[in-house]
Formats: structure tokens, sequence, C-alpha cells
């Protein structure tokens, strides 16, 4: 490892990189009395009161990461170093709407892992939850000079490819894995917040304090002017141009901040639509059998009952025996609407993220462009997306799927599954009043094995598996005509044009006598 030549930092540097960080500025210390003072090892160590192994664990943190290595790092519990279900549920919801309530989080976490069984207290539930907010703005706040530095000196190149590969775009888009991508969300990043550096109201150049930030920054940067050339034309000696340039550096950092939250990622987290881990053990093997096979033959699985079944558990399980088939699945989980988004606009922009993931990145820019649209024009848009997509869709908690927004998702999402360019799998404490009831018998807890085998009796008459092929098809049939009127209920066909109205009427009229049949 080739070794680092130890900079120079004033006072002001310092607090600058390490504010009240008194253990990494004694760090500092310590290679400054072993590297530029040419102390011993052994005289150093005795003189700051550590090991020789202390110092050449400083040493090579310094060699490995620079100055930034010596900052201290917070300790994290177990919980989150071993990665448990409780973290991982936390991190999920904390990835999934950042700006909720700690009791708001507390309700969903303690739910998702009643569902896998197991205790989640509410003392371990605040701790984690502590930490991983303190780290979040520890990530918010760290903006290091170097990675900035770096950054300003890739802004001018086309296309921004260095600008990506920087580590203030890893900082700033973790989630984020093409580098053009990150390197032009960056670059108008950058431009934005150097733009707000320039004085709103102000005098002359030369005569306002003002614009000294602007001006160097712009100059530098943007303009391609040399030091000399900006220290000159701003009459100003060497110190004084450097103070000047690392308070405009500070400011920038700021503004940095404020016009990345300003600006949408050009990409959706990959964890928006990524279903929960599955439990380690599945207890409901004979019910999840049932339901693959009702997915394969449909493109519909309904998970319903009352709480504490296992019902997310259970999905969770069959989408990770999907993936592990090479198949796409989204997942969504509802969660009660807040401010101005309704639940299907939720699911709108979670659907916008898996076709951005998927390639079709029209939707999801859209609907991040910061200009209002209309819900309608994003549905159709969202409609004419799905073609040809081929997913499994699980909506988690599609109970709570409410208003006409969600309705005309429903809507779209039915057709696509009867066009089978997707499957649904839906998981609900209430069955839906679009699906038969009669088919979908409720999921009975683990423990209860008399309900359970009554259920798992009940699918497999209902599935026919002695059934002959007619008999397939006329139920085949009876579902899908049951389909088309449960359609005709959601009274939609008066919103549709005179022309389409006559069109649907005209198709519908070969099953005009199959439907009156089996009409109750």
């Amino acid at each position: 490892m080739t070794e680092r030549e130890l900079p120079r930092l004033s006072s002001a540097d310092l607090h600058a990189r390490y504010g009240d960080d008194e253990p990494a500025l004694r760090r500092y210390r310590m290679l400054t009395a072993l590297l530029r003072e040419g102390r011993s090892a052994s005289e150093v160590a005795q003189t700051f009161g550590v090991s020789r192994e202390t110092l050449r664990r400083v040493r090579l943190a310094f060699d490995r990461r620079g100055v930034d290595g010596l900052r201290s790092q917070p300790r994290r519990s177990g919980h989150l170093m071993r990665g448990t279900p409780l973290a991982r549920a936390l991190r999920q919801e904390l990835a999934a709407d950042p700006g909720a309530s700690d009791a708001a989080l507390l309700h969903r976490v303690q739910a998702h892992m009643a569902e896998l069984g197991i205790a989640a207290p509410r003392s371990s539930f605040y701790r984690l939850l502590g930490r991983l907010r303190a780290e979040t703005v520890a990530r918010q706040r760290s903006a290091p000079d170097t990675a900035l530095r770096e950054a300003l000196s890739a802004l001018a190149e086309d296309p921004p490819l260095a600008l990506g590969r920087g580590d203030l775009a890893a900082l700033l888009l973790p989630d984020v894995r093409d580098p053009l991508m990150r390197g032009r969300w960056l670059q108008r990043v950058l431009r934005t917040a150097i733009e707000r550096l320039r004085p709103a109201e102000a005098g002359p150049a030369l005569d306002d304090m003002r614009w000294r930030h602007y001006l160097i920054i712009a100059g530098e940067y943007e303009a391609g002017n040399s030091r000399a050339e900006l220290q000159n034309a701003l009459a100003l000696s060497a110190s004084t141009y450097s103070r000047a340039k690392r308070e405009a550096m500070g400011r920038l950092a700021a503004l940095l901040h404020e016009a990345a939250a300003e600006l949408p990622s050009p990409a959706p987290p990959a964890t928006m639509t990524a279903p929960p881990d599955p439990p380690e053990t599945c207890t409901h093997e004979p019910e999840l059998e049932r339901y693959m096979a009702r997915l394969r033959r449909d493109g519909l699985v309904v998970i319903w009952g009352h709480r504490g079944t296992g019902k997310t558990a259970l999905a969770a399980t069959m989408a990770a025996r999907l993936i592990d088939r090479g198949q796409t699945v989204v997942w969504h989980t509802v969660r009660p609407a807040e401010g101005e988004s309704s639940t299907g606009q939720q699911l709108l922009l979670s659907l916008a993220a898996a076709l951005d993931a998927d390639g079709k990145h029209t939707l999801w820019t859209q609907l991040n462009s910061g200009e209002p649209a209309q819900f309608s024009r994003a549905v159709d848009m969202l409609s004419q997306s799905l073609s040809g997509r081929h997913w499994t869709l699980v909506i988690d908690s599609a109970d709570m799927l409410r208003g006409a927004h969600a309705n005309q998702l429903i809507t779209v999402l039915r057709n696509a599954r009867f066009r089978r360019d997707l499957r649904l799998v839906l998981v609900s404490r209430e069955i839906p009043d679009w699906v038969d009831s009669a088919r979908w018998p409720p999921l009975a807890a683990p423990e209860d094995a008399t309900t359970r085998r009554a259920m798992i009796a009940l699918l497999d008459e209902q599935d026919g598996v002695e059934a002959r092929p007619n008999d397939q098809r006329l139920a085949l049939i009876r579902d899908r005509v049951g389909e088309l009127l449960a359609l005709t209920d959601l009274d939609i066909l008066g919103t549709l044009p005179l022309n389409q109205r006559a069109a649907i009427h005209s198709a519908l009229q070969p099953l005009e006598p199959i439907i009156r049949q089996l009409q109750p």
C-alpha cells in the first residue's frame, strides 16, 4: 500500500473537517508527530498515552482513507451488526417512508414482526431507530471537503462520467448504479448550488464582500480561471483569497444538500419494490403449494384472513421462490394515506419505480419532475407500459387500497392480469369485493390444524384435481364471465367515449347468452 502524505491543516481546517470530534483531532496530532516531526513510534505512543498497536491502526486507517479515515465511527448495536430481522424491517420502513413518525414506524414494524412470529420490544425498537437516524444525519451532513473539491474539478466534463464515479455522487446517491445518470444529476445539483452563491441584491463586485464566494467558485470551476487570475482580479492577498475560498466551500456544502433535496433522484431506490426477507421456515407449506399452482394457472392469488395468521410471511416466501426461479417480483406495501398522497398514488409511484428498473423511465421521470401531472394521464401511461412485463405484483395490506385513484389502478391491474402481462398476489385482512370469496377461503393460523385441513381440502376441491378438460374450460369461462360482471359493476362504462362504449357492447354480444345463464 502506498504511503500517503499527511496534509498540513490549520486550526480552521481541522474544525471544519472534524468539528467537535476530539478523538479525530488527537489522531491527527499523533500522525503529525510521527510523520511530520519525525518522532519515533515509541515516543509518540508514550506522549499520547496509547499503545504502539493503536498508533499502527491509526496510521493504517490514514493510509487507506486519508484524513477522513481519522474520524470517529459511531458505535453500532448488535442488531445492526448482525442484521437481525428487526433491524432489516426498520431499515426497510425508514427507506420506504423517511418522514414517518416514531409511533407510525413502531406500529408498522411490530405488525411486520408479528406476521413473522418474532417479538419487537419497544426499547430495542427506539434504540435502533435513534442510531439509524443518527447515521442518516451524519451521512447527510458529511460532504467531505476533499470529495466536494474533486467533484467541482470534474464539473465541466461532458459527459460527466468522472463526476458520477466520484465519492460525492456515491454519498448523495448510494442506490443509483449508473455513473452517467449519477453524474448528470450531480452536475445539475452543483450548478444550482453555485448559482445560489450569487448575491440576489449586491453592489459592484469589487466593493461588495458578498460577491467573493460566488466569483471564486464560479470562476475556478465553471469559467476555468486560474487562482492567480482571480486573485488579481479581486485584488486579494493569498491568505485572504484562501480564507474566502474556505468560507465559500462551507456555504456551498450547505447549499448542495439543499439543492439535492429539491431535485428528485434520477432513479428510485432499489429497496422501494423489493420483497421483505422470508422467514427461515415456512409454516404454511401445503397452502403455499396450492397458491403457487393457482398463480401459474389463473395469475391470481388472494391470501387473506385475520391478523397473526402469517399472511405476509407466506407471501414473502412465495416471492423468494419466484425470484429463485428467475422471475420478476414487484412488492408494494399499502400504507395509510398521508397529506395529499393517496394510497392509489403511492401504488402508482411503486409501479413507476419498477418500470424504471425495467428500462421504462418515462412514468418515473414524469412523476418526479416536480410538475403536476393528471392522475388519469399517468394511469394511461402505466397501462401502456405494463404490456409485456410478465411480473408478479404482490400488494401487501391490499384492504387499505381505497378511493377513486386506487379503483382506477385496480382496474388497470386486473386488465393487465387478463392479458397475462402480470400476475397478482393480494395480501389482505378482507377479501376484495371483485374476487369470488367462495374460491378463496381465509388463511388459518399455523397452529389451527383442523381449520387448515378444511381449507386445503376446499382449495383442492375447487381446483378440481381430477376434473376433465371440458370441466376445466367451463370453470375458466365462469371465472372470466364473473370478472366481466364485476367489472361492469364498477360503473366505469359511463365515463368512456360513446364510440368506445359501442365497441365494448359489440364485443360482449356473443357472451350475452352465457352471461344470462350464469347470472344468479
